[in-house]
């Protein structure tokens, strides 16, 4: 991947946009990762190399898969669990893909609300939703806020992490 900052600003080179969908999605810039994505998407559709006459591009095939699951969906694997941080981009309402993962099939369905998990098939694992366990049994659903949730909150008037006295 070669990526350079100039300025503000990302700048990624025109190669291997399925990776540059996932890198942009973790990075948070999901209008970049979106554009990515669409390249991908429709290399052969649009003849984007000017070679579909000598075949479709399989990778590019593939590509789309992966930057969707890993990209805004977050799939990941970490000591041995996958793991999902879903992300979808502006004018998406939902994303659902399945993967097959040690003889299991999981079906991640998010939208902006909730993501929800189903084991279709095999014994019952642990996942990661945006780091916290859960456990997918077979036949029952589980469901997680699609988005952060607050876990706390720093309220400092009398100076004890800071000097606010300037402000009062």
């Amino acid at each position: 991947i070669r990526l350079s900052l100039v300025g503000s600003e990302m700048c990624i080179r025109d190669r291997s946009p399925c990776v540059h969908a996932i890198v942009a999605a973790d990075l948070g810039r999901l209008d970049d990762a979106l554009d990515h994505f669409r390249r991908t998407a429709r290399m052969d559709l649009d003849d984007l190399n000017g070679n579909v006459r000598d075949g479709v591009h399989a990778a590019a095939m593939g590509g789309t898969w992966l930057a969707m699951a890993e990209g805004f969906g977050g799939f990941r694997v970490r000591d041995g669990e996958p793991c999902f941080h879903p992300r979808l981009p502006e004018g998406w309402t939902r994303l659902r893909f399945r993967l097959a993962w040690q003889g299991r099939v999981i079906e991640v369905d998010a939208d902006r609300e909730a993501t929800r998990y189903r084991l279709i098939r095999g014994e019952a694992l642990t996942v990661r939703h945006r780091l916290e366990p859960l456990r997918l049994e077979p036949d029952e659903p589980a469901e997680r806020p699609t988005s952060a949730r607050l876990r706390g909150v720093v309220f400092d008037l009398d100076g004890v992490l800071t000097d606010s006295a300037e402000y009062h």
